[in-house]
């Protein structure tokens, strides 16, 4: 799950070479909250990129 306080424009997530293997939009000024399932891919190192007010953040996730 992610949560944010403010408006959360884009979600992508990147695994460890690179690639995007997820990608959201919002269609509406008020999506806060996301459930994402990435369980079908392999274990490793992930990065999700989140746009929030215009805002780029990155975090490491780890899939076990």
């Amino acid at each position: 799950n992610i949560l944010s306080k403010e408006y959360i424009e884009t979600i992508a997530i990147f695994n460890n070479l690179g690639k995007m293997i997820y990608s959201k939009k919002s269609d509406k000024n008020v999506q806060k909250q996301y459930k994402i399932n990435i369980s079908e891919n392999a274990s490793g190192i992930y990065i999700i990129r989140l746009k929030i007010n215009n805002q780029i953040i990155n975090h490491k996730i780890i899939l076990q």
